[in-house]
């Protein structure tokens, strides 16, 4: 044993190297050379001596039982290597299958497609009605404000349950913040906020209970996949009608977009760049793709380059600034008063709670389906922990003043890149940290640029639709049902809740008449 080591030692240079050389000896002339046991007896004691990250026994009858090795590239000792294997023991990145560069890549591709936010949402709030003592809400302020907590939703997101989920401020419920309950209620911006403050509250408190997790549990498996595939279609239309492929029709709805203008074809062609290398097998298909549409659009003038890289001075002002401006104009800024005297509004707090608990967990699942991290129950591990991430996050947004806080679809770019861990989220956290910094660069990415992504992303999840058991009535209508109706009412939550309650209806009226032979009849 003792010669077989040393042999192995000099030949590979490494303890790991010298691994990689016994797995590739047969079993027959291992055992031949020497047992198992000693084997693991002996390395024992030479792991202890490296600086390799703490694994269970290495032996466990046969070589085949090795445990997979982080893949760290960083040469042995150095402080690379220790932040590898850091992130290693962390994330347990090599048994998810990627590593560091990877999670980095996919973080950034993720940071690049939500990015929008950061600058749209502001856009929104500050239309909603005004103050009579403060005014209408600070553009920058609420930037800030959504910046801070779709990192801090982020950070949690991957530190406390290992997901790779990008959380920010989520498109519609800001809408909803400005039109449904300051223009539709007449009440001013901070009674809307109270109304966040008071779902963020009860949002925490089902999600600790895990009740939010029930609900995943409750839906049967092709439900689970239609609404894979709903989001995925949501997506890709969501992509379409911000590259101008699609556009609004009086008569028909919707109807192709002008696909002679500048932007419409560098945006197609964006598209099928991204296609051909991933089709290589190219890695940052999707980043490479999204540099290249918005440097051919900055140089041909189809939209304005940035005049400036960072805003630095006007961010730091903004963030600590007086009361009356920025942030602090923002902060903690609640009319309990207005908010109790208001049936309507507390009616519409619910309404935000129901919202954001079906649509992250259709996000949840749709994601973690297609990332291949649910478990043998078919159950996302650290469900409970995202719900959280993102229920204490709407709270303390609604404290600095922003909308509620949900799991972007745009994490799917993410997946698609290769994210597996929460070292993902990590990243899109580190990058919403200096994204208000960054807004002038932000705002001039073209939307042709990160739209094709989205359609990618559409393409990636629709494989789950063959799981959907289309010869069972009860199983395909309501998966059916949940497919149409998330991408064509443009709510995920909408598409669940339908779902469900046609399951349930189903499986109720299935109980008093008996088809078994109808129940086969084939549908496709």
């Amino acid at each position: 044993a003792v010669l077989f080591w040393c042999h192995a030692l000099l030949e590979a240079g490494s303890l790991k190297h010298s691994t990689r050389y016994f797995s590739r000896m047969g079993r027959p002339q291992c055992d031949a050379a020497l047992g198992s046991k000693q084997l693991c007896d002996l390395r024992q004691p030479m792991l202890a001596e490296t600086e390799e990250p703490d694994v269970e026994p290495l032996m466990q009858g046969h070589p085949e039982a090795i445990p997979k090795r982080p893949r760290v590239s960083a040469p042995h000792g150095s402080w690379q290597y220790k932040l590898e294997c850091t992130l290693e023991k962390k994330f347990q990145l090599s048994e998810r299958g990627t590593d560091v560069a990877t999670e980095v890549r996919a973080g950034l591709v993720t940071w690049v497609t939500m990015a929008y936010i950061s600058v749209v949402n502001p856009m929104i709030l500050s239309e909603a009605r005004a103050d009579p003592v403060l005014g209408p809400m600070s553009f920058r302020g609420v930037l800030i404000a959504t910046c801070l907590t779709a990192a801090f939703g982020s950070f949690c997101a991957g530190w406390f349950a290992n997901l790779p989920f990008g959380l920010a401020a989520g498109m519609g419920l800001n809408s909803y913040f400005t039109y449904g309950i300051c223009s539709a209620l007449g009440v001013s911006w901070r009674v809307a906020l109270t109304a966040c403050f008071m779902q963020g509250v009860l949002f925490v408190v089902v999600s600790a209970f895990g009740w939010c997790s029930r609900i995943q549990h409750f839906a049967p498996q092709s439900l689970k996949f239609a609404i894979t595939v709903g989001i995925g279609l949501l997506q890709a239309f969501i992509g379409f009608q911000l590259m101008g492929v699609i556009q609004a029709s009086p008569e028909t709805l919707v109807t192709l977009g002008d696909i002679q203008r500048a932007d419409v074809c560098l945006s197609l062609m964006g598209m099928l760049l991204i296609v051909i290398l991933m089709m290589a097998d190219i890695k940052g298909s999707m980043l490479v793709g999204i540099a290249a549409v918005t440097v051919i659009a900055w140089s041909t003038g189809i939209v304005d380059a940035p005049t400036e890289a960072v805003a630095w001075q006007g961010s730091v002002d903004e963030l600590v600034s007086p009361p009356s401006h920025g942030l602090g104009s923002l902060w903690m800024q609640f009319d309990f008063e207005g908010y109790f005297g208001n049936p309507q509004v507390i009616v519409a707090s619910l309404s935000l709670l129901l919202v954001t608990i079906f649509d992250t967990a259709g996000v949840q699942f749709g994601i973690g389906l297609r990332a291949g991290l649910l478990d043998e129950n078919e159950a996302l591990p650290g469900s409970t922990a995202a719900f959280l991430a993102s229920s204490v996050s709407t709270t303390l947004g609604a404290c600095c003043g922003t909308s509620p806080v949900i799991i972007h679809n745009e994490t799917c770019a993410g997946i698609a890149e290769g994210g597996r861990t929460g070292l993902t989220a990590i990243v899109i956290a580190a990058l919403f940290l200096v994204s208000p910094f960054l807004a002038p660069v932000i705002e001039a990415i073209p939307k042709c640029a990160t739209a094709p992504p989205l359609v990618i992303v559409g393409l990636y999840m629709m494989s789950p639709v063959t799981g959907i058991d289309w010869n069972k009535w009860d199983e395909a209508f309501p998966s059916f049902v949940t497919v149409l109706l998330i991408p064509l009412t443009f709510s995920i939550a909408n598409g669940v809740s339908a779902g469900l309650l046609a399951f349930i209806v189903l499986r109720v009226v299935r109980k008093y008449v008996e088809p078994p032979k109808q129940q086969e009849t084939m549908l496709v």
